[in-house]
């Protein structure tokens, strides 16, 4: 796969999922411009934006995302994430360019499992709304000016990197100091490592579309919470105290599984990372990290 000759932006270039996209899309050839608030760019400010350079591909993956952050300030959430994705779409229009939109899992409850792609949407919380509202201007730019996009509905992404806020980090975190507490053993996830998550944007970027397409990013396969503490604790390999308090949350989704069979046939693109080697990776970074 080379993409020489391909110029592309990539907002959110520094982040947990970013930096890995920007790098692969380098390695392959193309001529990648970096969106980030560290470069210098906010794009939630049209002025300081209309000089980026020419550009065939616009791979969006900057925004607001730790949802608790979404019920503390919703109207800054909305607004951060909306008028991000307004600004890429509009650049896309002057450039007559491809959009790649990071979506999020968009179902709500889900009627049937696995969940494929014309499931009905739902959101539960105001990052969900955030993106269903990115997919819908997505649509309304390929229906009033021809702007093609392919939009990755990821599910539940982790691996090195990952903000320590999130449940794989905390977890690994707090079995590297002896004790483990989880709000609810029950929930099931389908968790998508970071590594394959970046190839499925390389592989949306290559296919460059000429409509709107949406793909479901994730391995098909779900794993309860009491799972991933089992892996954990085994990765880790020193004892440790699991205390759950059976303590659910309000609306809480009891479980989600992808059903990717759409993005293997379309996208070439499939989940190469077993969960159990993906723990492996996020304990030894950790362990890094705890070391140094």
């Amino acid at each position: 796969m080379n993409l020489t000759g391909r110029n592309v932006v990539v907002s959110g270039g520094t982040g947990f999922i970013g930096r890995l996209v920007f790098q692969r899309l380098r390695d392959k050839g193309a001529a990648v411009q970096q969106l980030s608030r560290r470069a210098g760019y906010d794009l939630t400010e049209w002025s300081k934006l209309q000089a980026i350079a020419p550009f065939d591909t616009f791979v969006h993956l900057a925004g607001r995302s730790f949802v608790p952050d979404a019920f503390r300030d919703p109207r800054g959430f909305l607004e951060a994430n909306t008028v991000a994705t307004l600004n890429a779409l509009e650049l896309c229009r002057l450039h007559n360019a491809h959009m790649v939109f990071a979506s999020t899992y968009v179902y709500g409850d889900p009627q049937y499992l696995p969940v494929d792609e014309k499931h009905p949407l739902s959101a539960k919380n105001p990052y969900t709304e955030s993106k269903l509202i990115g997919e819908r201007l997505c649509a309304a730019y390929l229906r009033d000016f021809g702007i093609r996009a392919t939009i990755l509905r990821m599910f539940n992404v982790y691996g090195p990197g990952q903000s320590a806020s999130f449940l794989i980090p905390q977890l690994v975190h707090q079995a590297h100091i002896g004790r483990i507490e989880i709000a609810d053993e029950a929930p099931i996830r389908d968790y998508v490592f970071v590594d394959d998550v970046a190839e499925a944007f390389v592989s949306a970027v290559v296919r460059d579309e000429r409509a709107v397409s949406v793909y479901n990013i994730g391995t098909g396969i779900g794993t309860s919470v009491a799972e991933l503490v089992s892996l954990i604790q085994r990765h880790v390999g020193v004892p440790c105290e699991v205390n759950c308090l059976h303590r659910r949350r309000p609306g809480e989704i009891l479980a989600t599984v992808a059903d990717v069979s759409l993005a293997k046939a379309e996208l070439s693109w499939e989940p190469r990372t077993p969960i159990c080697e993906g723990i492996a990776h996020s304990v030894a970074a950790c362990s890094d990290r705890v070391a140094n």
